[in-house]
């Protein structure tokens, strides 16, 4: 993840902003996504550590609005902006 965070950096302006849905780490995702897909879940704290380590600043993390809260159990919104 964290090449390929660094890729999409170097690809935004000074002070680009990205937005990235990335899978939480929990019990049911961790049996759909890591066992099923063969896919990487996160922590938040792993999340800002990779963020802040590529270069990121000004890291947000967000929420699905109420009508969907449900997804807020497995995917984090993060919003991120480029340092200079």
């Amino acid at each position: 993840i964290e090449i390929a965070l660094a890729n999409l950096r170097n690809l935004l302006k000074k002070n680009g902003k990205i937005v990235v849905l990335i899978t939480l780490r929990n019990l049911v995702t961790n049996w759909l996504v890591k066992k099923w897909w063969k896919a990487e879940t996160y922590k938040k704290n792993e999340i800002l550590e990779v963020f802040s380590k590529v270069g990121f600043n000004h890291i947000k993390f967000k929420q699905f609005p109420p009508k969907y809260w449900y997804i807020n159990f497995g995917v984090l919104i993060v919003e991120a902006i480029r340092r200079k």
